[in-house]
């Protein structure tokens, strides 16, 4: 039970009937996933609609998710992040109004680099904020020193900076903030394209969740949610409590940063007590020259990501499954940098850490985890003039290095690494 409810409405909520209860979140799920239809449908970038490189959902006005429509593994749950960032750290719930739609490319809000373009709907219902629709996507360039920043050795250098800006106010669009994006972008078009694609999706996940209240009535939809993220969370501490109580760590390293040749140490110590764990980085690199610094959010997100894995991992993603996880990772730290620490290869000690949960958690639940995979993202990037047409292309491929085996059976050749899932070819122009 969420334990800032009180006992009037915790009652209520146990009384709340079941066959409502799951209606309404498989509605919740069903409209996430139509979000997802409608982004890739819309979008003009390939590597949106053809890599799947984004993350959208539906949350509460807490910022809990509620369901999230399935796509990039590694944003796994790191919205709830974005929006309490620049919600309640940026702009605050008082200076929103029905109609917004607010836009964020810090990394240090979003979690991401700022090709990652969070935007958020506030969703009200009779005038008070009820939740959010939101969504993270790639944008193919947003005005870095060149297309992709790999070379970095400050935030500034990766792209646009824009900490929260109302791209739409009670429903209008500011032309002015429009034009900034557009004039910060070596493909215009495209990424005018995507915004307008990312929007499309939030206010659709936004106009669901209004007519289901005005359905169900907004008391008994918040009774749900409340109800089945605590089933949520009961099924990930249940999974949780069949391991043994112990403390596991694993150790390894990048080969360099991007900007020095020293090796990046990395490590994570994962304890389990009773139905709760607790990842904990301590002892890894400290901030790096180079562009190889993993937001907060993002270290959180790897980890939910393997822990969801081993607990839950049939369950459509809430909330209430990453309650009983604890990530630890030091200020200052390549898993908790602090501005102006370069971001755009954040993923890369990511993927390190993700590979050490599941080492370590395999002295604990040899069962339930998979081995090493190629322990590499191979990303071909290129970008140039098109001689047939003259206008700027950006190109890249995600090259496949196998996958790990489990238990009862072999790894893949030729897969995708596990964190990033869905990504292909893809192609941008202007």
């Amino acid at each position: 039970m969420d334990p800032t409810m009180d006992t009037e409405v915790a009652t209520i909520v146990n009384d709340v009937d079941p066959i409502t209860v799951e209606v309404i979140r498989n509605y919740y799920i069903a409209t996430a996933n139509q979000m997802k239809s409608i982004l890739i449908r819309a979008s003009f970038n390939p590597v949106i609609y053809e890599m799947i490189d984004f993350s959208l959902g539906l949350y509460d006005r807490k910022a809990q998710l509620l369901a999230e429509g399935p796509a990039l593994p590694y944003f796994c749950g790191s919205l709830s992040f974005a929006i309490r960032n620049v919600i309640n750290g940026y702009l605050t719930e008082g200076n929103l109004d029905d109609g917004d739609v607010v836009l964020s490319s810090y990394g240090y809000f979003t979690g991401a680099h700022p090709q990652d373009v969070t935007l958020i709907k506030p969703i009200f219902i009779e005038g008070n904020l009820f939740g959010y629709s939101a969504c993270k996507a790639h944008w193919m360039d947003i005005g870095a020193g060149d297309i992709y920043g790999v070379s970095t050795t400050d935030c500034w250098q990766e792209g646009l900076q824009i900490y929260g800006a109302k791209v739409k106010k009670r429903g209008e669009y500011d032309n002015e903030i429009m034009e900034i994006l557009r004039a910060n972008t070596r493909v215009p078009d495209g990424v005018m394209g995507d915004l307008h694609g990312q929007i499309a999706a939030i206010e659709y996940g936004a106009k669901r969740v209004g007519e289901l209240i005005e359905k169900y009535g907004k008391d008994t939809v918040e009774l749900a949610v409340a109800r089945f993220l605590d089933h949520g969370e009961q099924l990930a501490r249940k999974a949780i409590v069949e391991m043994p109580d112990g403390e596991w760590s694993a150790e390894g390293f990048m080969d360099d940063n991007g900007i020095t040749s020293d090796p990046v140490p990395i490590k994570l110590t994962v304890k389990k007590q009773g139905d709760e764990l607790i990842m904990d980085t301590t002892g890894s690199a400290s901030v790096q020259a180079g562009p190889t610094n993993c937001p907060y959010a993002s270290t959180v997100s790897i980890c939910r990501l393997v822990m969801k894995m081993i607990t839950t991992p049939l369950n459509a993603s809430n909330e209430g499954h990453f309650r009983p996880l604890k990530v630890i990772a030091p200020e200052g730290s390549i898993f908790n940098p602090k501005p102006p620490a370069a971001l755009f290869l954040y993923g890369w000690p990511a993927m390190v850490l993700g590979q050490l949960a599941f080492k370590a958690l395999s002295q604990a639940a040899p069962e339930r985890v998979v081995t090493g995979t190629g322990g590499d993202l191979t990303f071909v990037l290129f970008s140039g003039v098109d001689p047939v047409d003259g206008t700027f292309f950006a190109s890249g491929a995600d090259e496949a290095c196998g996958g790990g085996a489990s238990i009862d059976r072999d790894g893949e050749n030729a897969l995708i690494d596990m964190w990033w899932g869905n990504l292909k070819m893809c192609r941008s122009r202007s």
